[in-house]
């Protein structure tokens, strides 16, 4: 990810480049019933190297910004439905949900409905 540069107030900021890497293993249990396929997943991932630096400068001074680490391991959870189009129905819907704990923490989700015409 690419560092930035910024001015907020009397303050400029210079955030250096960030890289990392991520391993990710888990497993995806599907159930498609007609139109209808279900899923839910469990994951573990390690993310490697995830530290950025930076400065702040003001009024002639500059100083170092608290480095951030986003390395480390976690886990996540997804759930979700997919509902599939025919040519009956044009209509699709997917929704779908993810929650993480460890180093990553949250919860999100999607929701996608299409028509095909």
């Amino acid at each position: 990810m690419g560092g930035d540069n910024f001015r907020a107030g009397d303050a400029d900021y210079q955030l250096d480049d960030l890289n990392s890497s991520l391993l990710r293993i888990g497993a995806r249990l599907n159930n498609r019933s007609g139109r209808n396929n279900y899923y839910c997943g469990l994951a573990w991932d390690y993310e490697f190297d995830g530290e950025s630096n930076g400065t702040v400068s003001a009024a002639g001074l500059k100083a170092d910004i608290r480095k951030a680490d986003i390395g480390g391991s976690s886990m996540m959870a997804e759930a979700g439905w997919k509902l599939e189009a025919t040519k009956d129905s044009p209509w699709d819907v997917n929704l779908s949900v993810r929650a993480y704990a460890g180093q990553h923490k949250g919860i999100g989700g999607n929701v996608v409905v299409g028509y095909h015409f």
